[in-house]
């Protein structure tokens, strides 16, 4: 799976709230030690003045189980990011995985279908999960450290 999670703004934004969310965005970059790809948010709006962005969440290395298990957490990292700017910045986004919608980030959180496709996401979990949940993520990232 070579897949992608986009994000779109619902509306356009401010040249200075467009600066303030890419400030954001490298502070979120430094914070956190991402699978595959980073957050990436375009540094210019699109023709209609919305905001967008994407990453890559799958590094397609020969362990799938561990593969799919670090790309949910970089896509509820995702979310957490999406949804503090939208609290923060009043910003609110629509998601969508290889094309398809995968639901929206509003102030009030994470809408239903967001949440449903967090869902299927465990559902269709390749693995076991609690036991992988147990690792430590840091421990995961260094094992595939060279990949």
């Amino acid at each position: 799976m070579g897949a992608s999670l986009g994000y779109l703004s619902v509306k356009p934004v401010s040249r200075a709230d467009h600066v303030q969310l890419l400030a954001l965005e490298a502070a979120a970059n430094k914070a956190y030690d991402w699978w595959c790809e980073s957050l990436w948010i375009s540094e210019k709006s699109d023709e209609a003045g919305n905001v967008f962005g994407s990453t890559k969440l799958f590094r397609l290395i020969d362990d799938p189980v561990t593969d799919t298990y670090m790309a949910y957490l970089d896509v509820c990292e995702i979310v957490t990011f999406l949804t503090s700017v939208a609290d923060q910045l009043s910003i609110e986004w629509r998601l969508q995985m290889e094309g398809a919608p995968f639901g929206m980030v509003t102030k009030a959180g994470p809408d239903a279908q967001l949440q449903g496709s967090l869902s299927m996401f465990l559902e269709m979990f390749p693995g076991d999960f609690e036991t992988l949940r147990s690792r430590p993520r840091a421990e995961i990232l260094s094992e595939w450290s060279d990949r």
